[in-house]
């Protein structure tokens, strides 16, 4: 499934508020699709990463880098392929986990969770948004996707940065071994966990607001 955002008249910006917090029920509510009305709304935008089940696009604002990242990526060469003034957007359905959106430095944008990209439309120089590839985005994983080394990618500086404090999650040897400081890190930094000694572990239940106590 996907998510669509009315966008105005040769532009980019979605026209409802709070557009990246609305669920799939609001979005279908007929107040919502009101918005989508002409003359105002002329373009659709897709709400990317969580509200449309993982659909993310990467966003290459040059020409001269799309065919060298598709060759990397020949798999991708079949997803779909949106184009409005230069480069191109290609869409992919990311299985599993997935960065949340970045700047790619002189290179574009991977766009995910909280953003949106117009698939159809006029863009703001006059042309209207096309297919290059009409074929539904490709399914994969984030880490089956090739990234031409020379690139400089946000979420690969975040990990040297975290290796670099706490070592890699396998300490070398003859036979591998789990670095505890990193797994205790990583899990730490993904959940919300308290440990006292005299009680033991505790863990914070969203759904009621709570600590509960935790096995070891």
């Amino acid at each position: 499934g996907a998510q669509i955002v009315p966008v105005p008249c040769s532009g980019k910006k979605p026209v409802v508020k709070g557009w990246n917090k609305l669920t799939v029920a609001e979005a279908a509510e007929q107040s919502h699709m009101d918005k989508f009305s002409p003359p105002t709304v002329t373009g659709l935008g897709i709400a990317l990463g969580e509200q449309s089940a993982g659909l993310c696009t990467i966003d290459l604002d040059s020409d001269d880098v799309v065919h060298p990242f598709l060759a990397l990526n020949p798999k991708l060469k079949a997803s779909l392929r949106t184009v409005g003034k230069r480069g191109c957007n290609i869409w992919v359905r990311i299985q599993g986990e997935y960065p949340a959106s970045a700047k790619l430095p002189d290179i574009g944008e991977w766009r995910s969770t909280g953003n949106q990209t117009v698939i159809a439309g006029q863009h703001p120089d006059g042309r209207h948004y096309s297919a290059a590839v009409k074929q539904p985005a490709v399914e994969l994983t984030f880490d089956e996707i090739v990234w031409p080394p020379e690139w400089s990618l946000p979420w690969k500086v975040e990990i040297d940065a975290f290796e670099a404090q706490h070592g890699p999650i396998l300490l070398p040897g003859t036979s591998p071994v789990l670095n505890q400081q990193n797994f205790v890190a990583r899990f730490a930094g993904e959940n919300d966990v308290l440990f006292e000694p005299s009680l033991g572990w505790f863990a914070y239940e969203v759904q009621t607001g709570l600590w509960k106590s935790q096995s070891a």
